[in-house]
């Protein structure tokens, strides 16, 4: 029985009604996905049947192999922009062939200004959005949601990511083993690849897989794909690609991976003293089960080398979101999505929990096991981890279990599990199950899309009052965007192992946009307006939080400049003090106020480009002034610099603040394996300063050398005290079996 006599029974009904019709539907999903599990609609498919060849080409990004004059060709590209269905402005010929152990692909990518090609780009999985380049994505079950994307431009740079489900996003942190190589010459520039059939998942008994191939014409902002020709459904939208048959006799060997590692750690903290020195040997065990189950194990887990955290300085009521950063987690971390929900309040699951404390303390993993694929039409997930014993904790065991099935043509229902509670002995528990509905065949192949979901948290002594639930509904076109959510947390839901910084809450937020998009020859090709708005009460109906944003205008040229203006109106009612910077207190009060911005963006193409927002207007009792952007350099492949900032400046009664935040990175990259790279960061509020050096060497696909110096100070009075320095030496060697 709820305790709030302030529900809305609307809210009541709906939440029970989504209970009932979701958590029955478990127990018959294998009958459901079969029973709708239907084509999407997408008629005439392009085709290709690519020859199994005995003599591999050499990959060294020339085309003269005599390979590729058998290869199955790709020619009829068209464009999605900035024109729909237009011929494309330059020609792209894909080639592709196979062996029994790997499948290769050829790329010619002509250009009628070889000098103009933009190729500043050289890191393993670095950003290619401001060179021109090249995505073949592999759908390999042919099941038209999931699909492994392979990038490169003509720098030769390796960019590798995974699709599931359709998304929007591709997960851009899963690495595999390939190899491949980019030129540039006097009719454009060509890339080749080969990629290891071990590398990826795939049913050995279906001789057709899905694909897709795109070009992206930097300096024209020009992309034309092969077979997905919509502005409606991105790069991602596995279910309209086109078809590789043909394949037949195709190895996957035993499916056994192992990847031994050994790291040299020492430690240096200047203020106590202490000086450390270990050496640390693991590993990873990764077996495949079926051409479709996956189990991997992370033993005596060496976590030192992944990127150090962004530092950020918090002006809001409620703690920040910091993403996860270790490979182990990341790398299928797709699968256990949950209801739509992503980096915000409200996850059941947030993998940072596993080893790392609400206080920041590390909790060293001894021990982590994931199982990840498909048994049949079910999708599942299950990842346990063994945690040291901490100052305030006992070692213990951490679990998430996720599973969901297709259903409709592309649609999905599951659940999720968890147990465990990382911040006490205590045991915890939550239980969710969600819906998503999806459907990208509306007239004129519009997309709408619904998440719904439901979860119970289960901890010692709440027995009310313990839920959370919330819908939300998008129709993320083109030419029109509409979106609607509502979100319920009440005060006890408390998911050890998620994220959740509010609860007592419902949340109703919607938002719009209406572009008018000009044909390539105008002089500005998009033209947007729109709005958000966003309500938090607490569970009596009374206003916590409003947010009425309006963007007066976005102008976007053809080369990808875009100027942005926007209007926002705030309140926030305070029923306890707010301490919004140290010595700044906000007193008990309902508040109101506007600001406006201006944001400045130039093409990502150019060799100089940047971003400039400029905030003004009120701010709680006084007034704020905020400049924030980046300024990017990227003259040649081999050297990359950004510098990000942050400066505010507060003016209030209860008394003035400033402060300056700012990252540098700077990147030297002598070829696409070998990198060195630097983040430095300053936070004026602290008064720290953090340098983290980086080299990476793949010496082999697989086999890689990594390098890491992490370096603190304070600055006191100009001078730069030392606060603690740690170097790591990590080696990994992967043998496939």
């Amino acid at each position: 029985m709820n305790a709030y006599s302030g529900q809305h029974p609307l809210i009541t009904a709906a939440g029970k009604a989504l209970a009932c019709l979701l958590l029955p539907w478990w127990s018959c999903m294998p009958a459901l996905a079969a029973e709708f599990a239907v084509p999407s609609g997408v008629e005439n498919r392009p085709e290709i049947v690519p020859p199994k060849i005995s003599n591999p080409p050499v990959i060294d990004g020339v085309l003269d192999d005599a390979v590729w004059q058998q290869a199955a060709r790709i020619e009829n590209f068209r464009q999605t922009q900035p024109v729909l269905n237009a011929d494309p402005s330059e020609k792209t010929v894909a080639y592709f062939a196979y062996d029994a152990d790997n499948i290769y692909v050829a790329i010619r990518a002509y250009d009628s200004e070889p000098g103009a090609v933009i190729a500043k780009e050289m890191r393993r999985d670095g950003e290619l959005d401001g060179d021109d380049h090249v995505i073949v994505s592999f759908d390999t079950f042919a099941d038209r949601r999931n699909a492994f994307l392979f990038l490169m431009n003509a720098a030769g740079a390796l960019v590798d990511a995974k699709i599931e489900n359709n998304s929007d996003f591709y997960n851009s942190r899963w690495s595999g083993i390939w190899d491949g190589k980019g030129r540039r010459d006097q009719e454009g520039w060509t890339v080749e690849m080969v990629i290891p059939l071990k590398t990826l998942s795939f049913d050995p008994n279906k001789d057709t897989w899905g694909l897709e191939v795109v070009r992206r014409i930097r300096r024209k902002n020009e992309r034309v794909r092969w077979a997905n020709i919509s502005q409606n459904r991105n790069d991602t939208y596995v279910a309209a690609y086109g078809n590789m048959s043909g394949l037949t006799g195709l190895r996957q060997g035993l499916g056994l991976e192992f990847v031994p590692t050994i790291s040299y750690q020492t430690s240096n903290d200047h203020g106590l003293g202490n000086n450390t020195h270990e050496v640390i040997t693991g590993g990873d065990i990764t077996y495949r089960f079926t051409p479709s189950l996956t189990a991997q194990a992370t033993i005596n887990s060496d976590f030192s080398d992944a990127p150090v955290d962004q530092v950020q300085n918090n002006l809001g009521r409620f703690s920040l979101f910091f993403p996860e950063t270790r490979d182990f987690f990341l790398s299928d971390a797709d699968i256990f999505q949950f209801g739509g929900l992503s980096q915000e309040n409200g996850m059941p699951f947030f993998s940072r929990r596993m080893g790392i404390l609400n206080t920041g303390e590390s909790a060293p993993i001894n021990f982590g096991g994931k199982l990840t694929g498909r048994v049949g039409e079910l999708n599942v997930g299950v990842l346990n981890t063994q945690v040291e014993a901490t100052s305030t904790t006992d070692s213990k065991s951490l679990s998430v279990i996720r599973a969901s099935t297709a259903v409709l043509s592309e649609s999905r229902i599951g659940l999720m599990m968890t147990d465990g509670d990382p911040n006490s002995n205590n045991d915890s528990r939550l239980y969710g199950t969600d819906f998503m509905y999806r459907n990208s065949n509306l007239p004129g192949g519009n997309v709408i899309t619904t998440d719904a979901w439901v979860q119970k948290s289960v901890n010692p002594g709440i027995t009310t009052d313990d839920l959370a639930y919330g819908v939300k509904v998008e129709y993320p076109n083109d030419k029109v965007q509409l979106n609607a959510s509502f979100e319920e947390l009440q005060p006890q839901f408390n998911p050890k192992l998620g994220f959740v910084n509010r609860t007592g809450i419902r949340h109703y937020e919607t938002s719009g946009r209406l572009r008018k998009r000009n044909n390539g020859t105008a002089r500005f090709r998009l033209l947007d307006w729109g709005f958000r708005l966003s309500q938090v009460q607490d569970m009596q109906g009374n206003v916590q939080s409003e947010e009425k944003m309006m963007k007066i205008f976005e102008v976007q040229n053809q080369t990808n400049d875009r100027i942005e203006t926007n209007y926002i109106n705030v309140r926030e009612v305070l029923s306890v003090p707010f301490s919004i910077f140290p010595g700044v207190v906000l007193p008990v009060g309902d508040y109101s106020f506007v600001r406006n911005r201006v944001r400045v963006q130039s093409s990502p193409g150019r060799m100089f480009s940047g971003e400039l927002q400029y905030r003004w207007g009120d701010f709680w009792t006084g007034t704020v002034r905020e400049t924030a952007g980046y300024l990017q350099f990227r003259p040649s492949p081999k050297l990359y610099a950004n510098v990000n900032f942050q400066v505010v400046d507060a003016k209030l009664p209860q008394g003035n603040f400033d402060f300056t935040v700012t990252r540098i990175n700077l990147d030297f990259n002598f070829t696409p394996r070998l990198m060195f790279q630097n983040f430095i960061q300053h936070n004026s509020v602290t008064k720290t300063l953090g340098w983290n050096s980086r080299l990476r060497w793949e010496m082999q696909p697989g086999n890689i050398l990594i390098l890491v110096l992490n370096q603190g100070w304070e600055i006191e009075e100009g001078s730069f005290v030392p606060l603690n320095t740690k170097f790591t030496s990590k080696l990994r060697w992967t043998f496939r079996f």
